[in-house]
């Protein structure tokens, strides 16, 4: 099943299914009330439901609307929760399927502000809950980390401390921005501050191959968007995306029973 996304310079709310035997994509007939157009959605699938939550609109607008397509009934049906327990809108988040629940990590609320929040919604009750919150996002709680996706500026002297460690370089107030940036493309994997009870795998080139240095660590990532996300034997994994156009090449593995 395949939904929503660019169409050229449009973004689409159209349902496609592939059939393998005819290896033959069909766009799907369907009545009734229809998500809006979007795209940077997360989409999975929970018994015989397609369930996609956020996204952004036409307009580049967050969107934060949960929608279930029935694939026995072929038809869409929104899902709505009190206002005190909606997430709120982003874009560019992940999303898996554990157990009947939806898994969701980080995304974008907008303007360059990147969360680490991880969230579930349950299939059953249609109700969300809170696994983990950013303590601080950037542009709202903290005023001083970098707020820009257009270019890496300096704010107060520096980089706020996340991006201090993250590039293990000592980031000085005479420091010009072409240095930080030509440091920034050859710093490896910014590890920042890690999920509780994971495990991080930096990986890092060496002779062609690729190995991965493992330590256990006892918090959560920085907030990112972009990355991809995949469930194997009641784990979460979590690799890459980025922050403020700062690319990560960095593997999470969660816990979730």
């Amino acid at each position: 099943m395949v939904f929503g996304g660019y169409v050229k310079v449009h973004k689409s709310n159209k349902l496609y299914q592939y059939t393998v035997g005819d290896n033959a994509f069909i766009e799907l007939d369907i009545q009734g009330p229809l998500p809006l157009p979007r795209a940077d959605h997360s989409a999975v699938l929970i018994n015989d439901s397609l369930v996609i939550f956020g996204g952004s609109d036409q307009d580049a607008g967050k969107l934060g609307d949960l929608w279930c397509f029935s694939l026995t009934l072929k038809r869409w049906q929104q899902f709505i929760t009190s206002e005190d327990l909606q997430p709120r809108p982003r874009s560019g988040h992940s999303a898996v399927a554990h157990n009947g629940r939806m898994i969701v990590f980080g995304g974008n609320l907008g303007a360059a502000r990147e969360v680490n929040e991880m969230l579930s919604w349950d299939a059953k009750t249609g109700n969300w809950s809170l696994i983990h919150s950013s303590k601080k996002v950037p542009g709202e709680e903290d005023r001083n980390s970098p707020v820009t996706a257009l270019k890496l500026r300096k704010i107060r002297g520096g980089f706020s401390l996340e991006m201090r460690e993250a590039l293990e370089v000592n980031l000085g107030e005479e420091e010009s921005e072409r240095k930080i940036l030509k440091k920034c493309e050859e710093a490896d994997s910014p590890i920042v501050k890690i999920m509780e009870n994971s495990v991080v795998m930096n990986a890092r080139k060496s002779n062609e191959k690729i190995s991965a240095n493992i330590r256990a660590v006892s918090k959560f990532p920085c907030g990112r968007d972009g990355h991809a996300a995949q469930v194997h034997e009641d784990k979460l994994y979590i690799f890459g995306g980025d922050r403020c156009q700062i690319g990560y090449n960095d593997l999470f593995v969660f816990p979730l029973v």
